[in-house]
């Protein structure tokens, strides 16, 4: 792993001259609801107009109620098997290099080469996800981007598209970020589908999520609150974890409350679109990195793709 990490200071400087990461860390800081939608308001009214042409209006009144939306087999297995025999060369990088590593100083590593001495995640490259007609296609399935223009008001633009393993090695780790319930500050109101290329149940890594709470006025804080506290404000019933098997996914709103199970054996692998209002992400490419190859929207995709 690299060890080239920014100060403070160096980060501060470089969100503050920067739109895209300025955007984004102004509306972490926008923590009430009622302003959230305000905002989500004012800046869906610049953007293009939804086209909901064929969308299941029983489909996007659950994802309204609920935060989440099941979608069981919803990529089929040829296609997950393409995936997978696709990206199985392409090298990764740790996880925790995400926020740490300075622009493109992620230290490449080769999947099948790792020693799993800890559970590990472990991310494909931008460049690499883009490449892939099957992962672009499902990204642009009209089915979801019908979905995903009617929740969020407005033609969506796909902001981030990941892929990663989370490798369990067995013995106890360090818990990540991502293992604590948490609020996703991506754009004032955004969504994101995840698809599981792996079977999935609750030692490897599964999803949790807390239904309703994408509406709730509780625990909105800056930080990551404990089972206990989640607990506290919430029915057992409304977490959520979300087990599947393989090419089973998920539209969720995770500005709602949400973690990964901290996983203890086994292995997941996972594709996770994000759908926003804007370009204006940290975690988005500084610029497109494929060709446009694939007859898609160029609105949608102009992130990822050019022309």
């Amino acid at each position: 792993m690299s060890n080239t990490s920014p100060s403070k200071l160096q980060r501060l400087t470089k969100y503050v001259r920067n739109k895209r990461t300025l955007y984004y860390y102004l509306n972490k800081s926008v923590r009430n609801p009622l302003a959230r939608h305000l905002l989500h308001r004012l800046v869906r009214s610049m953007a293009p107009k939804a086209v909901t042409v064929g969308v299941s209006e029983s489909d996007l009144a659950t994802l309204r109620k609920d935060g989440i939306l099941k979608l069981n087999q919803f990529l089929d297995p040829v296609s997950v098997t393409r995936i997978r025999d696709y990206l199985k060369p392409k090298p990764v990088y740790d996880f925790r290099e995400t926020f740490s590593a300075i622009g493109d100083a992620r230290t490449p590593l080769k999947l099948d080469e790792i020693t799993i001495d800890k559970t590990m995640k472990l991310q494909y490259f931008d460049k690499d996800i883009a490449g892939c007609k099957d992962i672009v296609e499902l990204a642009n399935s009209p089915k979801i981007i019908a979905l995903v223009s009617a929740y969020l008001g407005c033609k969506p633009m796909i902001v981030t598209m990941l892929s990663w393993w989370t490798k369990a090695s067995g013995v106890p780790s360090d818990e990540f970020y991502d293992d604590r319930f948490h609020r996703d500050v991506d754009d004032y109101r955004f969504i994101k589908l995840f698809v599981y290329l792996t079977d999935v149940n609750p030692k490897n890594g599964a999803h949790c999520f807390v239904r309703g709470s994408h509406e709730s006025p509780k625990c909105t804080q800056r930080r990551t609150f404990s089972d206990q506290e989640v607990s506290d404000h919430f029915g057992r019933d409304d977490q959520l974890v979300i087990t599947g098997k393989s090419g089973d996914g998920f539209l969720e709103d995770t500005w709602g409350l949400h973690r990964s199970m901290p996983a203890i054996e086994g292995e997941r692998l996972v594709l996770h679109f994000l759908y926003g209002l804007t370009s204006l992400n940290a975690q988005a490419p500084s610029k497109p990195v494929a060709k446009n190859t694939y007859n898609v929207d160029r609105y949608t995709n102009r992130v990822y793709l050019y022309e």
